[in-house]
């Protein structure tokens, strides 16, 4: 981001900027830097209501934090499609899909950016993030998310929108496929509606209901009156009776009892806690709040009208009803910022999430349904393994029942010169090289992602890249352990050699690259080169040490 920004923007009216939530000044605790905020308004019950007051709402809490934690958790993924068959699966090389999927930046993992951004999305008219974009294409290298309250769209003489946020004291325009904005429900263009401003008699109610019982405790638990006494009484006799009252309502007079006498009365004039129906009033609110977030009131630990079957079927509701619509405005602005106009227009990538890990609460009803699907043959055991967390079997990958052995006849096996050892060895080749280039691509892109800075990417070279040893351990493993039972070789040795020369390799053509005569600013564009050669050359490097010199 830079304020070169500001040359396509100067149309713009900018409001000064007099306190920023960055500041040190800037006292979360005081509704009055709020207000200069626009982010706190007055309720109908007298309690001002901010982003920081509404957090101490318990049902707000529960809310924001149930709904920003469960988008977040869901696996996201960038999937591209095959023209021919429209099967799809998950495209390890885009550059989006580390970010959405692991790691959103070198800072933040992915589920915390997703928790961020929806939680602000929640809470303020909606939830931003930078896209740094890297590159001769504009690639996308890393999502940082904006402050909410600083960020706001704005559209200059032509109407074209940008984005005016606030960095470090700084107003800064970003251009509108610079910025992802999720925002909730919205009656204007990119303007989104805002809850806590919708909300404010609710909560200042629930707020108000709060600070009633504070109070009441505070008080001794007693409520206040009026103390009448007689006309006759002395001042001295008259300050002593209420000097006893006074010392009640301290903790160390409670429990204690007054005793009126000569004619004094005590005349109750404000409510209390059980005539105000403080239980019912909070319990109401909570329910109100249930209400503005869609959220099914057995989520906030409430009774609900509605009885549902199985804890399945209200998780169901909870996904359907609560979570779609944010799912939908993710995935929108993902698709619209995160992919090229040729991906969107042929419809070749998309994103999505992956719910299925919400609705598996009940294993004999998960395992219920995958037994139907087994049955008709739409899944085979090993991705009926898979969805219950093991490892695939051989023998696995037949689409058949169980329960009829409805396997197709086999086939009468063609003629052919070639003996059925060298077909075996030809299709584990092509299953290992699959396996190898899958990880390298894996590896290429966290490279990728710590070339920006040459101090991080010496720190991933020499400790981090090594994270990937396990991944290429499992990816690799499967198929070396079949071509030694195969040819009676010894699986770990072949693992050790591969792994060996696969990081040795890419580690070989990465290390020069930070050296002389290679430039600091060369360091991205450099090492995509290098990794772009590693990723087509090192499967054919490695088959020798599995297969043997005449692979």
């Amino acid at each position: 981001m830079g304020n070169a920004m500001e040359r396509y923007c100067t149309d713009i009216v900018v409001n000064p900027v007099n306190l920023s939530p960055e500041s040190e000044n800037f006292d979360w605790r005081n509704p009055e830097h709020w207000a200069l905020l626009g982010e706190t308004s007055t309720s109908e019950s007298g309690v001002t209501v901010s982003p920081s007051t509404a957090f101490q709402v318990a049902s707000f809490w529960q809310a924001v934090s149930m709904i920003s934690g469960d988008i977040a958790g869901m696996p996201l993924d960038v999937y591209k499609r095959d023209a021919i068959t429209d099967d799809r699966d998950v495209d390890w090389t885009h550059p989006a899909e580390f970010l959405v999927s692991s790691e959103a930046n070198e800072d933040t993992p992915a589920f915390e950016f997703w928790r961020r951004i929806v939680a602000h999305a929640l809470v303020w008219p909606a939830g931003y993030a930078w896209i740094d974009r890297r590159g001769p294409n504009g690639d996308p290298m890393g999502l940082y998310n904006l402050l909410p309250d600083r960020t706001r769209p704005v559209y200059d003489a032509n109407g074209m929108l940008y984005y005016q946020t606030e960095v470090d004291g700084e107003i800064e325009y970003l251009r509108k496929w610079e910025v992802l904005c999720v925002k909730g429900l919205s009656l204007e263009n990119n303007i989104g509606l805002h809850l806590l401003e919708k909300s404010r008699n609710e909560l200042g109610l629930a707020l108000a209901a709060r600070g009633f019982a504070s109070k009441f405790f505070d008080n001794g638990a007693k409520a206040g009156g009026l103390l009448e006494i007689p006309a006759n009484f002395t001042e001295k006799a008259a300050k002593n009776l209420e000097e006893g009252f006074r010392i009640t309502e301290s903790k160390a007079g409670w429990f204690k009892t007054v005793i009126l006498r000569e004619g004094a009365k005590f005349h109750q004039l404000t409510v209390t806690p059980a005539d105000s129906k403080l239980n019912e009033l909070r319990e109401h609110e909570a329910r109100e709040v249930a209400r503005f977030f869609n959220l099914p009131p057995f989520k906030l630990g409430l009774a609900d009208s509605v009885s549902y079957n199985s804890a399945t079927v209200g998780q169901q509701v909870y996904l359907l009803n609560t979570l779609n619509p944010w799912r939908h405005a993710i995935v929108g602005e993902a698709n619209m910022k995160l992919l090229t106009r040729q991906q969107r227009r042929t419809m070749s990538h998309y994103f999505e999430h992956n719910p299925s890990k919400m609705l598996e609460i009940d294993p004999s009803a998960m395992n219920a349904v995958l037994e139907i699907q087994r049955r008709n043959e739409i899944i085979n055991a090993n991705e009926w393994r898979r969805k219950i967390g093991l490892n695939a079997r051989p023998g696995g990958d037949e689409y058949i029942n169980p329960n009829t052995k409805s396997a197709e006849p086999a086939k009468p096996q063609e003629s052919t010169d070639e003996p059925p050892n060298d077909k075996a060895r030809a299709s584990l080749k092509g299953a290992f090289a699959d396996a190898v280039n899958r990880v390298a691509r894996r590896v290429s892109v966290d490279a990728r992602r710590h070339a920006k800075k040459q101090d991080k990417f010496l720190a991933w070279i020499d400790s981090k890249a090594q994270d990937h040893r396990a991944v290429f351990a499992e990816a690799a493993w499967p198929m070396l352990r079949v071509v030694a039972d195969l040819y009676d070789e010894d699986a770990n040795l072949m693992l050790m050699s591969s792994e060996g020369r696969f990081f040795g390799d890419l580690l070989d053509r990465l290390r020069p690259l930070v050296e002389p005569p290679h430039q600091a600013t060369e360091l991205a564009a450099s090492v995509d080169a290098a990794c772009a050669a590693f990723e087509n050359e090192i499967a054919a490097k490695l088959e020798p040490l599995v297969f043997g010199g005449d692979a």
